[in-house]
């Protein structure tokens, strides 16, 4: 595959505002995209935790990718520069605690074709963003911190930018804003597999605490025989297998740490054919 400039659909320069930051070891796992795996499709954080939002303001984000090569080795240096517009007792404390750990960095591109699945890009997912650069000028023009996150000369990322993108513009972005702090409990998917006809697998944005009431609808109603959670995940079993065609809908309550979310004959994907 190469590369061609589109005069009718030029590719769109400029950062979103909002940058998110989170600790490289509050990661609990990583969805790739099964074909091509520089795509991350979600990252589940650990319970309790999340990423944080730094919004700025006129491109006051600046991400930045390198080529990093020697005699025998070819890597990538990740890298941003960003400005943090709080300055009191508690974003102090915020800020000491990232610069003590490994973090990686989440931005926006323009919303735009032209970028394809790149419209958000993750840096430092590999090898970890460490701050190069805390600095305040108090009598500045905007008196805020300055600080740089990036690949230490220690160690490289392996390859460009991942992107992050599941299935469209939308669903994307829901999987995003439940990625930082004050985030709502999202849905991100209701499935049946044809490799299991009788498990209803429902995964939410974050691990999930607490469930009640849920109940299974359609065409067909399917009586539950057990409920399992590990995670994000719930695997609702019934006592008899869905065929190709069913209806099928979820309802039901359902708690994590960052909030509640009630779901009312919400479709389920059927995947059986």
């Amino acid at each position: 595959m190469g590369s061609s400039y589109d005069c009718e659909n030029p590719l769109k320069a400029s950062v979103a505002e909002r940058l998110l930051i989170g600790t490289q070891a509050d990661i609990e796992s990583i969805v790739y995209n099964t074909t091509n795996t520089s795509v991350v499709e979600n990252i589940i954080m650990k319970a309790g935790t999340m990423m944080y939002a730094f919004d700025g303001v006129r491109s006051s984000n600046i991400p930045q990718v390198d080529l990093v090569a020697d005699d025998i080795s070819v890597g990538f240096n990740h890298q941003v520069d960003f400005s943090a517009f709080e300055v009191d007792s508690a974003a102090k404390v915020n800020l000491q605690g990232m610069a003590a750990k490994k973090t990686f960095a989440i931005y926006q591109n323009p919303k735009d074709s032209s970028l394809g699945d790149a419209v958000w890009e993750v840096l430092g997912l590999s090898a970890g963003l460490e701050m190069s650069t805390l600095q305040r000028l108090p009598a500045s023009k905007d008196g805020s911190y300055k600080i740089q996150l990036k690949t230490s000369e220690q160690s490289s990322e392996t390859g460009l930018p991942n992107s992050f993108w599941d299935t469209d513009i939308e669903t994307t972005e829901a999987i995003i804003d439940s990625l930082y702090s004050g985030g709502a409990l999202l849905l991100q998917s209701a499935v049946v597999e044809i490799a299991a006809p009788t498990d209803v697998v429902v995964r939410l944005s974050d691990p999930i605490s607490n469930y009640g009431q849920i109940e299974l609808g359609g065409t067909v109603v399917h009586v539950i025989d057990t409920i399992s959670v590990a995670a994000n995940d719930m695997t609702i079993t019934t006592t008899t297998p869905y065929v190709a065609g069913d209806e099928i809908t979820i309802s039901g309550n359902f708690e994590s740490t960052t909030g509640v979310l009630q779901l009312t004959n919400e479709d389920v994907t059927n995947n059986i054919v």
